[in-house]
């Protein structure tokens, strides 16, 4: 594929801001021999691995039931720091043992996607400076600001087992008590669907885009969190989720003791985006926002150690057709495990949600959601959706089962999103 100069002009840009802390890293005094051996001497191997079982039934097409076996093995080394500098390569190897199914972009073999396509790739190549109160990472890297799997905006997508990495310059900055300051430059996102795919917009998306996120942890009420993150995608004829939009937010998340073994847990959030640059659509703006309040009771006796209700109300506007969205999100921790929106319908979405979760003895979770989905333009429904996991840890290793029951409320407004689908996984994963 021939590289466009608005492709080849950002990553002139990343070359240039990458140079002065690798000029800075080798004229560290001790000599280049001696750095490297101190380097690896002191660094750390990184693997894991996971195998999973995937069976989906996809009710709004004629494919054929897929399942899938497929096992993920992460491997690399991180060096140790000498004055301040460290690096770290690791690649992942995604292997198909039952291929009964489809990947977005590869020709077609008669079965619903399971978004794990075969192959190896390097996941994270970067350089690291870390002092008393800065870090700055270029090359290669995972990037998210939130915990997995909630990365309602910027993600590593870990639930796939092809994990999405950026080529970006990122700085984190913590001199001020309580608050971490995080910007980057992202050059380009390579995605779920591996880097051979044939549809190179699957493979990667070239973009020059901007990253800032705060995070301040001082307040009495919960953490805030401040963020702005403007996508300006090098390809300018992709679906309107891929279009150049800026987003800015605020985001409060706290938790408030309310007597022996109970807490109280609350999370407000709201949002704005609209098109920016050479976005070709009608999208002017569109807000999001979410609400979550929850209790949580730690048991002292029985099979039972904590107990945890909460109940959620998010929503996704749509202005002009097109949705509010989140590209570079985890997509699969919010509107359900079935996946049915992650396209980001037009018509946009309201998700009304139940959670119930309790940690069990013998290091055993039980996690069970109910959702309800309705059109933001429209007035239509959309669906309900039942979600079950149980999981369990021995030392390294963690054992699960999860399934996901979308009933379609079948409107004719709501196309393939308003159809059927079910989906099983079991899964065993293991980290060094």
């Amino acid at each position: 594929m021939t590289t466009s100069p608005r492709n080849t002009h950002s990553e002139s840009r990343l070359r240039r801001a990458i140079l002065p802390l690798v000029a800075l890293a080798v004229s560290a005094p001790a000599s280049a021999d001696d750095v490297l051996t101190t380097a690896l001497k002191s660094g750390k191997p990184l693997f894991a691995m996971n195998g999973r079982v995937e069976l989906v039934d996809d009710e709004s097409n004629t494919l054929d039931e897929a399942t899938a076996f497929t096992v993920r093995t992460f491997f690399g080394y991180e060096t140790g720091s000498v004055n301040g500098f460290s690096a770290r390569i690791a690649a992942e190897n995604v292997t198909h043992l039952i291929d009964d199914f489809n990947v977005p972009g590869e020709p077609s073999s008669g079965y619903d996607v399971v978004a794990d396509p075969q192959g190896t790739e390097i996941d994270e190549a970067f350089l690291r400076y870390k002092s008393d109160s800065t870090t700055i990472t270029a090359g290669r890297q995972y990037l998210t600001y939130r915990k997995a799997p909630f990365h309602r905006f910027i993600g590593t997508v870990p639930w796939r087992q092809n994990w999405q990495s950026m080529d970006a310059l990122a700085i984190e900055n913590r001199s001020i008590d309580n608050l971490r300051i995080n910007y980057a430059y992202v050059n380009k996102v390579n995605r779920i669907f591996g880097n051979d795919n044939p549809n190179k917009n699957l493979a990667a998306s070239p973009m020059s885009s901007h990253l800032f996120n705060l995070q301040y942890s001082g307040l009495p009420i919960g953490e805030l969190e401040g963020y702005y993150y403007r996508l300006d995608y090098d390809v300018d004829t992709l679906p309107a989720p891929f279009t150049d939009r800026e987003t800015y937010g605020v985001k409060l998340q706290g938790k408030k003791p309310m007597g022996e073994g109970l807490a109280a847990t609350y999370l407000l959030e709201l949002s704005h985006q609209r098109a920016i640059e050479d976005n070709p659509t009608d999208f002017d703006s569109a807000n999001q926002y979410r609400l979550e309040l929850g209790l949580t009771k730690v048991l002292s006796d029985g099979a039972i150690k904590a107990i945890t209700g909460k109940f959620g109300y998010e929503v996704l506007e749509s202005d002009g057709g097109v949705s509010f969205s989140t590209p570079l999100a985890t997509v699969h921790a919010f509107q359900g495990w079935a996946d049915r929106f992650i396209g980001f319908p037009g018509a946009g979405v309201k998700d009304t949600y139940l959670v119930g979760a309790a940690k069990l003895t013998d290091n055993m979770s039980l996690l069970a959601i109910y959702h309800s989905f309705e059109a933001d333009d429209g007035g239509f429904d959309y669906g309900d959706e039942f979600d079950l996991q149980l999981s369990k840890k021995f030392g390294k290793f963690t054992v699960a089962l999860k399934h996901a029951s979308y009933f379609g409320d079948e409107d004719p407004a709501a196309g393939a999103t308003g159809i059927d689908k079910t989906v099983t996984w079991a899964w065993i994963n293991y980290k060094l």
